[in-house]
């Protein structure tokens, strides 16, 4: 399936030439409510809960992606305001875990003990982790798991064509990076199997689309 990362500018060059995407863990992303989809009704399931997420925090984290590089807030929020790349990933499908969006916490009245198989946690966790506040829809979010070491390093990566497979970059609207760059960074195994193209905002609708005109390709 194919899937879109947003990428902000800073980090954009190095992610294509190392091949690689950093691994977001799950106590770190940007809404709070991750992996508190369940209902929190008493104290012992906040407790569980919370050590539910801790435990999966330290051995496993997510790649995110969109299956929509066209809306411009996902540009604006984690491509550096448009200034950074959008890359296009073919994506086995097997791996591949689409974001429900709701309205309201899914039940969770149960206790689960810190100690529970990773077998069971990955169940609970799969579910949890690919719920959120309805709000969030716009992101159309699909989510890999990816593993963690636990006695690496703070910030780690998953590295390209293991199910994951770079096809397109977009670069953005406001982006100082160059078709040149990115093919420096992409070298010539890659130039030719990875299409790269500029952007422009759509003059009819609310969108951004791609550039065809090459004479306005930097």
């Amino acid at each position: 399936m194919q899937l879109y990362h947003f990428i902000h500018p800073d980090f954009a060059l190095e992610a294509i030439g190392l091949r690689r995407l950093k691994v977001s863990r799950i106590d770190q992303l940007n809404d709070p409510f991750e992996m508190f989809a369940g209902t929190q009704s008493d104290p012992m399931t906040r407790f569980a809960l919370r050590e539910m997420r801790r435990a999966i925090s330290r051995r496993m984290g997510i790649l995110c992606f969109s299956r929509d590089w066209h809306n411009p807030m996902l540009w604006g929020h984690y491509a550096g305001r448009h200034r950074g790349l959008c890359l296009g990933f073919e994506v086995d499908q097997a791996f591949a875990m689409s974001v429900s969006y709701v309205s309201k916490r899914l039940p969770f009245d149960h206790y689960l003990d810190p100690a529970t198989s990773e077998d069971e946690i990955r169940t609970v966790a799969g579910k949890f982790a690919s719920t959120k506040f309805l709000h969030w829809k716009y992101e159309k979010e699909v989510r890999c798991w990816a593993p963690l070491d636990p006695t690496g390093p703070d910030i780690q990566f998953h590295y390209f064509g293991n199910h994951i497979n770079l096809r397109n970059v977009y670069i953005g609207v406001e982006s100082a990076i160059t078709q040149r760059m990115i093919a420096d960074a992409l070298g010539d195994e890659f130039t030719a199997s990875v299409e790269v193209r500029n952007t422009r905002l759509a003059f009819r609708t609310f969108r951004v689309v791609t550039q065809r005109k090459q004479s306005l390709w930097v």
